[in-house]
């Protein structure tokens, strides 16, 4: 086992402990609350950055939109982090507290293996890589393999009935 197995399989561990721990629920609260805050910011930070013109003169435009759209995303997260936590303790309190915890460790689980699958992927269709991905193939690494083609298998999965292999629906020309 060497340095590579070691960092991702350290890497792992901690993402799937700290979805045990956090549960399910809270784990896709943390997911909702950023693509809700992202949704919000983009969609109401110019309404904002009017108002905050009109409150505070002296703000350049600049300013104001950027506060604008971090106000924004950061009351929404707050906002949705605060509602998962509500579910969260409505699970603490029925049964469904085993379920919550062995699903946000599976979730955790699935979430950093599919990132890093991701990232070997791209890193991979950068020329020159080779003279980093190749010494980690060489040193018989016993976790760069799965974890390499758990996107493409995820893909595969989901998206079985497309006719297409995952290879052929990220390739450049289909982008």
């Amino acid at each position: 086992m060497g340095y590579f197995d070691i960092a991702v399989l350290s890497i792992v561990s901690f993402f799937t402990i700290r979805g045990l721990f956090r549960g399910l629920i809270s784990e896709l609260m943390v997911l909702v609350a950023l693509v809700f805050g992202y949704a919000a910011a983009m969609l109401f930070h110019l309404p904002l950055q009017q108002k905050l013109i009109s409150l505070f003169p002296s703000l350049p435009d600049g300013g104001a939109k950027v506060a604008a759209f971090v106000l924004l995303f950061v009351a929404v997260n707050i906002f949705v982090r605060i509602l998962g936590g509500m579910l969260n303790k409505i699970a603490t309190f029925t049964f469904l507290q085993p379920v919550n915890k062995i699903a946000g460790a599976l979730f955790g689980f699935t979430k950093v293996t599919l990132s890093l699958s991701i990232i070997l992927y791209l890193l991979q269709a950068i020329p020159g890589s080779d003279m980093l991905l190749e010494p980690i193939k060489k040193s018989n690494s016993y976790t760069y393999g799965p974890v390499s083609k758990f996107a493409p298998m995820l893909y595969d999965v989901f998206y079985s009935d497309s006719g297409k292999s995952f290879d052929e629906a990220v390739s450049p020309g289909k982008l």
